[in-house]
C-alpha cells in the first residue's frame, strides 16, 4: 500500500496513546468498542493504527498516513499539514447540541475531507464537496440478553442517565452564581444560550425533559433513577433536587447496565436531543433487556425502528396520560412490544446499528484511500 499507517485523529483523554484501539478499554465508554473494533479490521488490512497524539510526537512523524478524525481536534491542523496525510474522513458520534461548535462549523469540515460521517439532520448543513454518510449508532450486539426475571417480578420502571445539563437557562444564572461557580462558567452557560437562541437545531435538548418526568415518578416508590453527577445536585432547582433524592439509586457501570434494565418493564429512554437520525445506545440496551423503552428523542425514530417495539412518549399529552398507559398495559400487549423488539433486532433492517457495519463502512473509504 502507499499508505501504510492509519492515524486516528482524537482528542479524549481515555482514548490517547492508543488506548481507544485496546477492546478491553474502550468497552468502558459507549461506542468506543467500534473504533477499538475498526483498529483491528485495519490491523488485519496491514495498517499501521496510532492515536493522532502519539503520530505527531513520533521521530518519523509526517509519514504517509490516512486519516480519520473524531470531529475536529487540536492536533488536526498540525496534521493536516502534512501533504502525506490523507485526509479521508470526519465523523461525530456525540450529540450536535454537545459538539456544538463542530456542527457549527460543518460545512467547512466537508470542504476539508472527502467523507463525512454525521447524523442524517446534518446532511442539508454538509454542502461541502464531501460524500456524506448517514452514520448509525454501532451497537456492538443485537442478540437478546438473558432475562433476570418474570416480567411480573420486574419492577416498574427506570430511568439511567447522567445528570449532564447542557444548557442553562438565562433565569438560572443568577442562583447558580454562588462562590462555587467560577465567572467563566457563567459566561460559557450565558453563550450557550444565545447561540440556542440562533441555532434552531440546537434548541431540541430533552434534558428538561429527564427532569419532568423525575418529578413526575420520583413521588411513586417503584421508580428508580440511575447514573453518574446526580449526587451533585448544584445544577438543580429545590424540587428537582429533592425528587433525584427520592429516587437515586447510584452510579451504574455501562457494563451492568443491560443487566440492571432487565429487573424493569420499563424504561424512560430519553435521548440527550431531538435530532433527525440521532438515536444512541439507550434503546437497544433496553431491547437485549426485554426492557419496554419510552422513548423521546429522534423526531424520525419510526422510519429507523419499527414503532411496535416501542412506547413513544409523543403520543401523550401529559406525562399523568403517560403513567396511566404503562400501568395499565396488559402482560399480553407487554409481550408483543418485547417480541417486536427482539424480531426487529434480528432483522435486516437493524444492521445498520450494528458495529459490524460500522466497520465496513468506514474502513472501506480509508482502504481505497490508502490503497
Amino acid at each position: 500500500m502507499s499508505h501504510s499507517t492509519f492515524v486516528f485523529d482524537v482528542d479524549i483523554p481515555p482514548f490517547l496513546a492508543n488506548r481507544v484501539f485496546d477492546a478491553d478499554h474502550a468497552r468502558q465508554y459507549p461506542g468506543a468498542e467500534a473504533l477499538a473494533a475498526l483498529g483491528a479490521s485495519l490491523r488485519d488490512a496491514g495498517l499501521e493504527t496510532v492515536t493522532a497524539d502519539l503520530y505527531l510526537s513520533e521521530p518519523n512523524v509526517g509519514r504517509p498516513a490516512v486519516c480519520l478524525s473524531n470531529e475536529l481536534t487540536r492536533f488536526t491542523d498540525d496534521l493536516l499539514a502534512f501533504d502525506s496525510v490523507v485526509p479521508v474522513a470526519c465523523m461525530s458520534l456525540e450529540s450536535p447540541i454537545v459538539a456544538i461548535d463542530f456542527y457549527r462549523k460543518i460545512q467547512e469540515v466537508s470542504e476539508r475531507y472527502r467523507h463525512v460521517f454525521l447524523w442524517g439532520g446534518m446532511r442539508d448543513r454538509a454542502r461541502g464537496d464531501a460524500t456524506f454518510h448517514e452514520i448509525a449508532w454501532p451497537y456492538p450486539d443485537l442478540q437478546p440478553a438473558h432475562r433476570s426475571s418474570a416480567w411480573a417480578q420486574r419492577g416498574f420502571l427506570v430511568l439511567v442517565n447522567s445528570n449532564k445539563r447542557i444548557f442553562v437557562p438565562p433565569r438560572r444564572l443568577v442562583q447558580l452564581h454562588h462562590p462555587g461557580r467560577s465567572a467563566r462558567t457563567l459566561v460559557a452557560a450565558g453563550r450557550l444560550s444565545r447561540l440556542r437562541r440562533s441555532e434552531p437545531w440546537l434548541a431540541s435538548e430533552l434534558y428538561k425533559d429527564r427532569l419532568d418526568a423525575i418529578r413526575h415518578f420520583s413521588h411513586s416508590a417503584d421508580f428508580d433513577l440511575f447514573g453518574r453527577g446526580w449526587s451533585d445536585r448544584t445544577n438543580l432547582s429545590g424540587p428537582e433536587a429533592r425528587a433525584v433524592a427520592r429516587s437515586y439509586r447510584g452510579e451504574l457501570p455501562v457494563f451492568e447496565k443491560v443487566s440492571t434494565l432487565s429487573g424493569y418493564r420499563f424504561a424512560l429512554c430519553f435521548e440527550n436531543t431531538a435530532f433527525p437520525g440521532y438515536v444512541t445506545e439507550k434503546i437497544f440496551d433496553c431491547f437485549r433487556a426485554g426492557c419496554i423503552p419510552v422513548y423521546r428523542g429522534a423526531p424520525d425514530i419510526t422510519s429507523l425502528i419499527p414503532a411496535g417495539a416501542f412506547i413513544d412518549a409523543r403520543d401523550f399529552s401529559d406525562l399523568s396520560g403517560l403513567e396511566s398507559f404503562i400501568r395499565d398495559l396488559r402482560p399480553e400487549v407487554a409481550r408483543d412490544y418485547v417480541t417486536a423488539a427482539t424480531d426487529f433486532m434480528s432483522s435486516k433492517r437493524a444492521e445498520q446499528f450494528t458495529q459490524g457495519h460500522f466497520v465496513r463502512e468506514v474502513s472501506s473509504v480509508l482502504l481505497q484511500a490508502a490503497g
